[in-house]
């Protein structure tokens, strides 16, 4: 389980600190920017600087790695490219575990504009959950062996919004992350047990010729990876979301 806590919305260039969020067998943690190793994290280490240089579009990944060296899951995001004008993004950061599934999580979020959180709230299968000032949340006892959706929201100050979610559990297994933001956003579901899992596009990315969705944070090593392409700039995107 792996999820990036430091959420870089807004232009990035040079030396910044980026910090991430990881539970389980995780032993180390590989940041890569472009494809290149720039970090790596062990122990209790969850923090590193990253140098983005000059500003230009970037891919930043965190890939956690157990003992053995095999690949546990992976998170990613997309630097410096538009993400409209109500820019916010939310996740959910596995802050420990049992078993390979979650027991108490973080709600972490960013947004371009000024101003504070106004509201920070959180469902497990619909019912409400408390969720303290800095987003963690304890989750109850639940069944293992069926699917579970935990839905987060941060609302600011500003107006903007960002929502996340994370399914786990039954035929999800290890847990699945989507992040929704509040701009250009479209649902893609299935019926999994009843249950309706939500994977939502964010914004779009132009990558090799084609329009292509934005950073997407996934667990598992067979997640989509944009490694080797080259974001770059674009005409307007035809399409809204």
């Amino acid at each position: 389980m792996i999820a990036f806590v430091t959420l870089l919305l807004g232009l990035v260039s040079g030396p910044r600190p980026v910090e991430v969020a990881s539970a389980g067998e995780v032993a180390e943690v590989v940041i890569l920017l472009d494809g290149a190793e720039v970090a790596r994290l062990r122990g209790d280490e969850r923090q590193a600087t990253v140098d983005f240089g000059s500003l230009a579009p970037h891919l930043l990944e965190a890939v956690a790695r157990d003992a053995r060296g095999h690949e546990l899951g992976r998170a990613r995001q997309v630097i410096n490219l538009p993400r409209g004008m109500a820019a916010a993004a939310a996740e959910w950061a596995v802050e420990a575990s049992s078993g390979g599934l979650p027991t108490v999580v973080r709600l972490v979020y960013e947004t371009v504009w000024p101003g504070g959180v106004e509201a920070l709230e959180a469902t497990l299968d619909g019912v409400w959950l408390a969720v303290a000032a800095d987003g963690l949340v304890e989750l109850p006892p639940y069944d293992p062996g069926e699917p579970h959706l935990l839905a987060g929201s941060v609302r600011f100050a500003s107006g903007a919004s960002a929502n996340a979610e994370l399914a786990f559990g039954g035929r999800f297994g290890e847990t699945v992350q989507t992040e929704l933001t509040s701009h250009g956003s479209r649902s893609l579901t299935s019926g999994v047990d009843g249950l309706r899992a939500r994977i939502a596009v964010q914004s779009v990315v132009w990558v090799e010729g084609s329009w292509l969705p934005d950073a997407i944070v996934a667990a598992g090593p067979r997640a989509p990876v944009l490694a080797g392409a080259e974001p770059g700039l674009a005409p307007e995107c035809p399409a809204t979301y």
